[in-house]
């Protein structure tokens, strides 16, 4: 399985009934995340999967919980993940009665690239750069000093630049200056075709395989912050047409300032997800909560697993 090998500390538990056969498995990986701007040790668990015979019967509810209970059992432990948001999940419906709470919402927003998107036109009185950065120490940088007041980030980058460089891709960089003032913006682009195969059930192209990509680590400042990244959201959507891609997604925690920007077209629905925590400490639970409404959580490139695109319904009046 590639997911959990994304991060260095990780495993696969398999869960068994009590005559010893497996009825389902899931994965977790052990992070060093940076949370109210303290180092601290993190659970992350995801791709909960059961035997089919075994699916009924509240069964998924029972390995949910023994997975959180697990993670909480480790003194001064948090743990955390994301559900789907929908009413019939049961995880949502549940959640606290297993210990773990809804935090914030993620967005997941998508789009066709179809074909290419005209350019912006540039006013005269400025300068433009953009440029892909092939420093990743320099990226790293640039990532620290932008997301150092989020939570949940990766205390080391290198995690996902150097450790997972076959799947970061790029990392586009652009820079205008106007009158003195400078603005920068950065989009960085994640190989999720080495993870995971998007294929169509639509009937005219059924089980089609269709090239994606994940973008991430998004972000924009300056005066003219919100034309800069525009530009460059329209810039990387074309070049990722000319190398064939056929979709770009992004997932965003609510807080996240780039969810105005995005989705650069319509015609998929954006979905919400729920960020859930668990923590063990009545502590840990205050000081998050405390927060909650005023620190964004950075959204981590190697949490995505499979891709779910449902075409947006567009009444006609």
């Amino acid at each position: 399985m590639i997911r959990p090998s994304l991060a260095p500390n990780n495993k696969i538990t398999i869960v068994e009934d009590r005559s010893d056969n497996t009825i389902g498995a899931f994965s977790s990986t052990v992070r060093e995340d940076r949370i109210n701007g303290q180092l601290r040790h993190s659970h992350y668990g995801f791709d909960i999967n059961m035997l089919e015979k075994f699916r009924n019967g509240g069964m998924a509810m029972t390995i949910f919980e023994k997975m959180i209970r697990g993670f909480l059992e480790k003194d001064g432990s948090l743990c955390y993940g994301s559900s789907l948001k929908t009413a019939a999940n049961v995880v949502n419906r549940k959640m606290d009665q297993i210990g773990v709470r809804h935090y914030c919402d993620q967005h997941q927003h998508a789009w066709a690239v179809d074909f290419p998107v005209p350019l912006e036109a540039v006013p005269n009185n400025v300068q433009l750069k953009i440029w892909e950065e092939e420093d990743k120490a320099l990226t790293k940088k640039r990532w620290d000093d932008y997301f150092k007041d989020w939570n949940f980030v990766p205390n080391n980058f290198n995690e996902i630049l150097e450790y997972n460089k076959k799947y970061c891709y790029k990392t586009y960089m652009a820079r205008l200056e106007r009158d003195g003032h400078v603005s920068e913006a950065s989009i960085s682009v994640w190989n999720q075709d080495l993870i995971f195969t998007l294929s169509s059930q639509m009937p005219a192209t059924m089980h089609r395989v269709q090239s994606h990509r994940q973008i991430f680590s998004c972000y924009t400042y300056g005066d003219d912050k919100d034309f800069l990244f525009n530009y460059l959201l329209r810039y990387v959507h074309n070049k990722q047409y000319q190398e064939g891609v056929e979709f770009l997604f992004i997932g965003l925690s609510e807080l996240d300032p780039i969810n105005r920007y995005v989705p650069l077209l319509r015609g998929i629905q954006s979905l919400t997800f729920s960020f859930i925590v668990g923590a063990k400490a009545k502590e840990d639970y205050e000081s998050l909560w405390s927060v909650a409404s005023k620190v964004p959580v950075y959204n981590d490139p190697r949490d995505y697993g499979v891709l779910m695109l449902i075409k947006e319904f567009v009444s006609s009046l």
